[in-house]
């Protein structure tokens, strides 16, 4: 896209670049488009070349079309008609799953109101054929005055896409676009009369889409919408108007709405208008800037561009099912391309062999010219058993009967291969098609069924992305367009209710899954299936069986709401009974309210009485815990005073010691003066008082520092904790 310094790109040079793209795909895709008719043509039946045509009804020759590829297309559509699946949303948060209950039950609204289901059948069909289905997902007046939402089908052959995209979906392009082709009246309705005279004003084809414009069905009433000289369309021309949208990085802010106080993001154009607004009134607009994509919408015929702006949502709302990715050449293929060379195979088969055996001589006679007495009359009689062939003589040996040349040598593996062609080259067996015709138990039948559906995985898992790309889109259409109050009908676990349908505050997260809808024809009959064979035991066992299995019955769903409505006591009962019922059902909860009343009554008295039973017993604990310290206060004056007189024993007792020692020491010294009788013994005595001296002055230090530790704990006080965690202190002496 062409921009400018400041990312914004005028009209004509968007609508320019929109043509390029066009045209590009027009050049890359054309094999493809080609492809796709002769796709739609072979499952219509029209499978033959027209010139092979026209030389075989010239030479008189047999043309037979043997349909096969239509039956594996009908029976594929019919498995995703019964397995038909359906997306679910649930929320990312606890506090998200009350709406996502509603944005369930407006999805099932919006399907249900325009035939969803059948539309996307009919693009799972286009897929199926030419490789690509799409589907678009709209807002319109035309039925509805209030607007309803609407998803419909488009012919893939009115589609184009970027090239460029390879993931499965085209989830990752850049464009795409569909082309319309609308009367000029439709175009002065819709977009003003200015410019419909505009196109009028060129009154030309676009070269774009000649090929579109030559493919159109003639219409013999539109003989005077022509010109009498130029041969010119008039004013109720179809032209061709293309609807082409694209994505872009543009600038946003995201701001608290100051009246909702939503978070919610704006482009820089509506921040500046808002910005500018608010200032005037003194109130600050603050706004984290961003760049995010913005998904657009171009609207144009030939050159001239009838509308530009954005999306709704954040997604396209053309929506493609993609088949199988042909990587070479950049494009899809359905389930078709690989059956056309089968099936024209077979067509040619059979009639080639129709006109053998049309040409081969049945029965007949060689014979010499005079061998019959008539030959007129041998030509007339020679087939009739009653008559006489009446000969020559000797003209029995002239006459020779013609043989056939017979059935060509392999003619039956040949013809085998033939019909075995397609469900090989299709990978979908017999079986699938219900056209098995060996005898074979039905679970092997069921298995080779299974196995064959394995093989379209690869189309039934694009339809679960093609529904994933579609609720995203589908829940931003319901939030802006009709979310407006109106009622929608949530089913609960046990009755249904009606809502109202408002915006959802800020933006909220989902998760969407798809699986298979718990109302599909075959979803149906496997439950019942197993209920059928579980049920008996349940009932033995005497489990409750809710009523609600009857809803996986296959019986008519009148049968099953009248069945559910006896079950819940409601169906066949007479309006006065009803009304009778209905009373007794007021009075009974007109007594509840009473009981609840005096119930009430009852729980404030009983928690008045509670309280002062807690009130009563506290107090007593606290006289009881009070008492406890008092008794712990007393038990730990008791122990410090034993420790005291402890340490004091032990004092006296290193006392007394000290002095039997010292007692001992002079006793020893006086004896050692006066028998002192040799200098080593002298020496040896003078040691051993050494000794004796250090001892005593070791155990005279120690003796101090108990002293010392008696007057220390008879001057100090003591600090004591008890177990309830209180302090108390102590003096010694106490």
């Amino acid at each position: 896209m062409i921009e400018d310094d400041e990312g914004s790109t005028t009209a004509n040079e968007t609508v320019l670049w929109a043509r390029e793209r066009m045209n590009r795909f027009k050049a890359d895709q054309s094999d493809w488009r080609t492809q796709s008719k002769e796709a739609f043509a072979l499952v219509a039946g029209d499978q033959w070349d027209e010139t092979v045509r026209n030389e075989l009804e010239t030479d008189n020759r047999p043309v037979f079309t043997f349909n096969r590829v239509a039956g594996f297309i009908r029976g594929i559509c019919g498995l995703e008609t019964a397995t038909r699946n359906s997306a679910t949303v649930y929320g990312r948060e606890i506090s998200d799953s009350g709406t996502a209950d509603v944005k369930n039950a407006a999805i099932k609204y919006v399907r249900e109101s325009c035939d969803a289901d059948d539309e996307e059948s009919d693009a799972f069909t286009d897929m199926l054929i030419c490789g690509m289905g799409w589907t678009e997902t709209l807002f319109t007046t035309e039925e509805d005055p209030e607007g309803q939402l609407v998803i419909e089908r488009v012919d893939p052959l009115h589609m184009s896409w970027d090239t460029a995209a390879r993931k499965r979906g085209l989830a990752d392009r850049r464009w795409c676009a569909r082309t319309k082709w609308l009367p000029y009246d439709v175009i002065e309705d819709v977009w003003g009369k200015e410019k419909a005279d505009i196109l009028r004003a060129s009154a030309t084809t676009d070269t774009q889409f000649l090929d579109e414009a030559a493919g159109t069905i003639h219409d013999a009433t539109d003989a005077r919408n022509y010109d009498s000289e130029g041969g010119n369309v008039k004013n109720n021309q179809n032209i061709p108007v293309v609807q082409f949208q694209y994505v872009q990085t543009a600038w946003f802010y995201r701001i608290q709405n100051p009246l909702t106080g939503a978070v919610e993001d704006v482009t820089s154009e509506e921040f500046d208008k808002l910005e500018n607004l608010l200032e005037t009134q003194g109130i600050t607009l603050d706004g984290v800037k961003f760049k995010r994509r913005e998904y657009r919408q171009l609207i144009y015929s030939g050159c001239t561009e009838l509308e530009d702006g954005a999306l709704p949502c954040q997604g396209f709302t053309l929506n493609p099912i993609t088949g199988v990715r042909d990587r070479n050449n950049g494009t899809w293929y359905g389930f078709i391309r690989d059956l056309q060379d089968p099936q024209r195979w077979i067509n040619k088969f059979f009639s080639s062999m129709a006109d053998v055996v049309a040409s081969q001589a049945k029965g007949g006679l060689l014979a010499e010219a005079d061998a019959f007495v008539d030959k007129g009359s041998a030509e007339d009689d020679w087939s009739n058993p009653r008559s006489i062939v009446w000969l020559k003589r000797d003209g029995l040996q002239k006459v020779k009967e013609r043989t056939s040349a017979g059935v060509p040598a392999g003619l039956n593996q040949l013809l085998d291969f033939t019909v075995s062609s397609l469900p090989n080259v299709a990978g979908v067996n017999l079986e699938f098609l219900g056209m098995a015709s060996r005898e074979q138990p039905g679970v092997l039948e069921h298995q080779r069924k299974q196995a064959a559906i394995a093989t379209l995985g690869v189309f039934f898992n694009a339809l679960r992305l093609y529904r994933k790309q579609q609720t995203r889109v589908l829940l931003q259409l319901i939030d802006e367009f009709i979310s407006d109050g109106r009622l929608i009908r949530i089913v609960g676990k046990k009755d249904a209710k009606y809502v109202a349908l408002s915006k959802s505050p800020g933006s909220l997260k989902y998760d969407i899954v798809v699986d298979e809808a718990p109302t599909s024809p075959d979803q149906k009959e496997r439950t019942w299936g197993a209920l059928v064979q579980i049920l008996p035991i349940a009932a033995n066992m005497g489990l409750p069986i809710p009523p609600q299995v009857i809803e996986y019955a296959p019986f008519p769903q009148a049968l099953i709401d009248d069945w559910l409505a006896f079950a819940s006591g409601e169906g066949g009962l007479p309006p006065q009974v009803r009304a009778k019922i209905q009373q007794l059902e007021e009075q009974v909860q007109a007594l509840g309210k009473e009981n609840q009343t005096l119930k009430s009554k009852q729980q404030e008295s009983m928690a008045k009485l509670q309280i002062d039973q807690a009130e009563s017993q506290q107090k007593m604990a606290l006289q009881k815990e009070q008492q406890a310290g008092d008794y712990q206060l007393k038990i730990i004056e008791l122990q410090a005073t034993l420790e005291l007189k402890r340490m004091e024993l032990e004092a006296d007792m290193l006392l007394e010691q000290h002095k039997a020692r010292m007692q001992m020491a002079l006793q020893r010294e006086s004896q050692g003066a006066q028998l002192a009788m040799q200098g080593e013994q002298q020496g040896k005595d003078n040691e051993n008082r050494e000794t004796e001296t250090s001892a005593s002055a070791q155990t005279l230090q120690a003796l101090t520092a108990i002293m010392d530790k008696l007057v220390t704990m008879q001057s100090a006080s003591k600090t004591i904790t008890d177990g309830k965690g209180r302090s108390f202190t102590v003096k010694s002496g106490e």
